[in-house]
């Protein structure tokens, strides 16, 4: 699915720009999932974090398909249309919802970033929300949701887990 993007007025004196954008793509997270205000669509290119201050979103299920309109930043490495009280996410269709692809650890690469993924390990170490998983000598950190459900007894170190999620690099970290 096609992105349309069109720069509009400098967003700052620094020369940045903004871009207002149309997102058309599938929902891989319906909003609350891995945050209040957000969700993310897969453009076909990776996934994009949509964010509406709000927290207004229509009723959205995992496979919708979604046209979006907004204005692209970023927010801690990861690509954020960031829509106001004005812009709209109509739904334009409905199908299964993506599976995870199922990787080992020391195959993921930044090329991956925005990919919905899933890994199987052992974990090494939590702190709070966040945990680091190792298979095979390879690891990858994993930051859990509140709105995964997911309680943190389900990261004790030593425990095999296997995580879906989406793979965002920041920082030189996966």
């Amino acid at each position: 699915a096609p992105v349309v993007s069109a720069p509009v007025a400098p967003a700052s004196s620094s020369g940045g720009s903004v871009r207002q954008t149309t997102v058309v793509g599938t929902v891989l997270s319906v909003p609350g999932a891995l945050g209040s205000q957000i969700f993310y669509v897969d453009d076909g290119s990776g996934a994009i974090q949509v964010y509406k201050n709000d927290a207004q979103f229509p009723e959205l299920r995992e496979g919708d398909t979604v046209r979006v309109s907004g204005t692209i930043t970023e927010s801690r490495g990861e690509q954020r249309l960031k829509i106001g009280k004005t812009n709209r996410i109509v739904v334009t269709g409905s199908a299964d919802p993506i599976v995870a692809a199922p990787m080992e650890i020391a195959d993921i690469s930044d090329a991956d970033h925005g990919r919905l993924l899933r890994v199987s390990g052992i974990v090494l170490a939590r702190s709070g929300s966040r945990a680091t998983i190792e298979s095979h000598g390879a690891q990858i950190d994993v930051r859990v949701a509140d709105g995964t459900g997911i309680g943190a007894a389900t990261f004790a170190r030593g425990a095999s887990v296997e995580v879906t999620g989406i793979l965002v690099v920041a920082n030189g970290t996966r």
